[in-house]
């Protein structure tokens, strides 16, 4: 206890050193309820790394620390403090680096190196805030430095727009007028539903639970684009009767109280919440969410079932082969 003691305040330490001399970097709250988003609304997810059991103020300090980190969201109330640091690079890096996304470092059968433990990265297009999921309520918040640099800029000594409209021509002679961030490529709609016998109507969005619908569910969730509908309920049904059901877009992810221990770290990877139950979904039209589970019958009951059925069929001819002959 005394070295864990020590080793925890030798952290908080360092962390406050590194808080004091990078207090240049001023951090402000985003508008709005939820985690950090990009310039593509509030479904553009920012390239980011994340880990738990960290308090706002560590996170804060993890992101100064980072000289590409431009913002930070954090929540308290799940996994004992998540923290999420965005910025361009922070995911991890590809061995080619004309290849900033996971995706497409693998594709072209590079080498992805990820970020060291504890973090966790999630690569994305977007690298910097523009705002957040504005949702009803969150237990997230999103911290930018910068509230204007998803916007275009007019770039220099005493530069400045000469009007409201950030375009070239109101960027004056001597200035570097400099184009917003490219968008996000357009996200296809989900499919639709396949329609698998047993399941109900899914709901439009990805799923999320608590009383307003907004907060995440535990569970796991795979590779990106590894899991057809069909493999996703599959897998949802194998972690009967803890599955309480999934989403399925671009990732699969499947929810329920102590899914998340089913994460292999290989296909799977966990996504711990305080959740588990789904309540609602966030709008998001790459997915569709299943909210119940199909009744799972064992197939010793199946076999039982089918023996019964034949007995009683048997019975009836008998009973019919008897009267015939009275």
């Amino acid at each position: 206890p005394f070295i864990i003691n020590t080793i925890f305040m030798m952290k908080s330490t360092i962390l406050s050193l590194v808080s004091l001399v990078l207090s240049a970097k001023a951090f402000n709250k985003a508008p709005g309820n939820g985690p950090c988003r990009g310039p593509g609304g509030v479904g553009d997810k920012i390239n980011n790394r994340h880990a738990y059991e960290i308090d706002e103020d560590e996170c804060k300090a993890y992101c100064e620390a980072e000289p590409s980190c431009n913002g930070y969201s954090h929540s308290a109330a799940i996994n004992e403090g998540e923290c999420l640091l965005h910025g361009p690079g922070l995911a991890g890096t590809c061995s080619d680096n004309q290849y900033a996304l996971r995706s497409a470092c693998e594709g072209a059968e590079k080498t992805w190196t990820k970020p060291e433990d504890p973090w966790k990265g999630e690569s994305w297009h977007s690298t910097i805030v523009a705002g957040t999921t504005e949702e009803t309520s969150s237990s997230y918040s999103c911290f930018e430095l910068d509230d204007d640099d998803h916007l275009a800029q007019c770039s220099g000594d005493a530069c400045d727009f000469t009007s409201e409209d950030r375009l070239a021509e109101n960027c004056p002679d001597g200035c570097a007028f400099v184009t917003a961030p490219e968008m996000p490529p357009e996200k296809p709609p989900h499919p639709g539903d396949i329609g698998l016998a047993g399941w109900s109507k899914p709901m439009p969005g990805a799923c999320r639970g608590g009383v307003d619908g907004t907060d995440k569910v535990n569970g796991i969730y795979a590779t990106k684009d590894t899991q057809t509908q069909t493999q996703c309920a599959e897998k949802c049904l194998s972690l009967a009767p803890d599955c309480a059901g999934y989403h399925h877009g671009p990732y699969c992810a499947i929810f329920g109280a102590n899914i998340d221990l089913a994460a292999d770290d290989e296909i799977w990877f966990a996504s711990a919440g305080n959740e588990t139950i789904i309540t609602g979904t966030k709008e998001n039209s790459q997915y569709i969410c299943f909210s119940s589970v199909p009744n799972v019958v064992d197939d010793n009951d199946n076999r039982s079932s089918v023996m019964i059925l034949h007995f009683g069929i048997s019975l009836l001819l008998l009973g019919f082969t008897i009267l015939s002959h009275a």
